[in-house]
């Protein structure tokens, strides 16, 4: 039989062993013939041969728990994995409130941050929308310059180009005329000659003479329609300070009654001329019209009486 002290040497006692130790005790009780043994401390055995936590716990679900302790225990292991689950979700989801909770500063300092560079970006472009301003109305300054210095050269241009036109006309050629008379008596046949002079600057190219000399009892309405033309009008170059010359004798002699009412005021001698020419260097195109009449009263021994007439003395 074993000893006790085998079973403290083990280290290990059994339920089996506790059991059998306890009836021999009980053997000895009794009167039994059976050798004593001396009784160890059981608590100290049995706290020895204690088996750990899950043993035990195994060994009274065995032979000890019935049903409702098994419903017991499913239901308090479905507890203990339920709050555990609830404790690992919850915990889950603070992290991921954490989390959430980080990404949203980080989403709020980045929209602090896109707020301060939209504010910086605002403020450049109002700074450039000034900028932008004053360059325009420097632009627009700089254009009414520009307009103003364009209308005085436009001013300019002008003045210079009228002051041109000014030189030009004053160094134009201008043609008068002069008129010569002889035999302007009864029974003679008159001699008119005419003289054009060039007072101008520059040479005249001479490209028509007309004239034509009548008694009238009106002044004609239109001169020119009645001028005594040359077929084939000559050309003539008059430069400064000669004079262009032409005359004409009359076809018949003046009679005496036609002198009476000449005296008489009745009738009116005109002589009319003209000269066309053109500037040798502008080729602009020039005239002049002259006109005579006889003026008995005026008539000396060395005065033709011939006045020049208040119309149709005229230049171009």
């Amino acid at each position: 039989m074993p000893s006790l002290l085998g079973v403290r040497e083990n280290r290990k006692i059994s339920a089996g062993n506790l059991l059998s130790c306890a009836n021999r005790l009980e053997n000895l009780h009794l009167g039994k013939n059976e050798p004593v043994v001396p009784v160890p401390d059981l608590d100290k055995i049995i706290h020895q041969s204690r088996p750990i936590f899950y043993k035990r716990w195994f060994l009274w679900f065995h032979k000890e728990a019935s049903p409702t302790d098994w419903i017991v225990a499913v239901a308090t292991v479905f507890i203990a994995l339920s709050t555990l689950a609830q404790v690992c979700v919850t915990v889950y989801q603070w992290r991921e409130m954490h989390a959430a909770g980080f990404q949203a500063d980080k989403m709020i300092d980045s929209a602090n941050k896109t707020e301060a560079a939209a504010e910086k970006s605002a403020h450049a472009s109002r700074d450039f929308a000034d900028t932008a301003a004053l360059i325009n109305q420097g632009i627009q300054n700089a254009v009414d310059k520009l307009n103003t210095q364009a209308s005085a050269t436009t001013r300019l241009a002008t003045n210079s180009e009228n002051a041109n036109k000014y030189v030009m006309q004053a160094d134009r050629p201008w043609l008068g005329g002069v008129l010569s008379v002889a035999d302007f008596e009864v029974g003679k046949k008159p001699t008119f000659g005419l003289i054009f002079p060039n007072t101008g600057k520059r040479p005249a190219l001479v490209s028509l003479t007309e004239y034509r000399f009548s008694a009238y009892g009106f002044f004609p309405p239109a001169p020119d329609k009645a001028y005594i033309t040359d077929e084939t009008p000559s050309t003539d170059i008059v430069v400064p300070g000669q004079s262009l010359t032409a005359s004409q004798v009359a076809d018949t002699p003046l009679s005496q009654p036609e002198m009476d009412l000449i005296d008489a005021g009745q009738l009116t001698y005109f002589v009319f001329a003209k000269v066309e020419y053109r500037d040798i260097q502008s080729k602009n195109f020039y005239w002049t019209h002259v006109c005579w009449r006889y003026m008995p009263k005026m008539k000396t021994p060395s005065d033709n009486g011939f006045r020049n007439c208040k119309e149709y003395n005229e230049a171009k």
